[in-house]
């Protein structure tokens, strides 16, 4: 038995890596339709750049924050605020043509994608064994390598075919992935 429940640990950090790299496919293909969809819809190069600015700008006045909060209270309940915002946001871009509500989106993705990267970041440092934890954040680094790459392409493939609007409304899948994996953490 405790063979077995060593084992369940060990696959802790995985689980956490696959949930935030699934968190982060929606993130680059969301800044991927973002810039797209808001050139499609008239944008001006300076509005354009407000769009994909909230991605970051509003994160980083909540990242210490949320730090703070997941090291009170875990990291479950700030990733799942996180992937609430994140899933929110690919709803609405799913859901409107205008191009205002583009700063709104970006603001919902960039904001839940960080909080569940603070939180589960933290996470993954705290559960992998000592002498795994370079292991650990080398695999998280080359899961965002993959999700970076399966986003945009992703979020293209369903605009050449669909619409931007089919392709928020896909990535808004992957928050839900996310939930699912953390729900098994």
């Amino acid at each position: 038995a405790r063979r077995s429940a060593e084992g369940l640990l060990a696959l802790i950090p995985l689980l956490l890596i696959a949930l935030l790299v699934a968190s982060h496919v929606a993130f680059a293909g969301a800044r991927f339709v973002l810039n797209l969809e808001a050139q499609r819809l008239g944008a001006s190069e300076f509005q354009l750049g407000c769009i994909l600015g909230l991605l970051m700008a509003v994160p980083v006045v909540m990242a210490v924050p949320v730090g703070r909060w997941s090291d009170r209270t875990g990291f479950v309940r700030p990733t799942a605020c996180g992937l609430a915002l994140a899933f929110a946001g690919a709803l609405l871009g799913g859901a409107s043509s205008e191009p205002g509500w583009l700063y709104l989106v970006s603001v919902l993705a960039g904001s839940g994608y960080m909080a569940g990267h603070v939180a589960v970041s933290n996470a993954v440092g705290r559960v992998a064994r000592p002498e795994r934890v370079t292991h650990a954040y080398a695999a998280l680094a080359t899961g965002f390598s993959v999700s970076g790459m399966t986003g945009p392409v992703l979020a293209g493939v369903l605009m050449d075919h669909a619409s931007a609007h089919w392709a928020f409304l896909t990535l808004a899948a992957f928050p839900c992935i996310s939930a699912l994996l953390l729900y098994a953490c």
